[in-house]
């Protein structure tokens, strides 16, 4: 499911990590996942939302 929200692609093929329209929860602003691997690479992955705001136009 957290993947989902995230968009997270880990093509193993190519060797990157993809993030496609993140978008976190409402009840979340960071997420930390520790201990990722990708073919021989360990990461850590942080996403932070940033919260938009809306502006009136009087």
């Amino acid at each position: 499911m957290l993947a989902a929200c995230l968009g997270l692609q880990l093509p193993a093929a190519a060797n990157e990590i993809k993030l496609v329209d993140p978008v976190l929860p409402s009840f979340l602003d960071d997420l930390i996942i520790r201990g990722l691997t990708l073919g021989t690479s360990q990461f850590d992955l942080r996403v932070h939302a940033i919260k938009a705001t809306s502006r009136s136009t009087s």
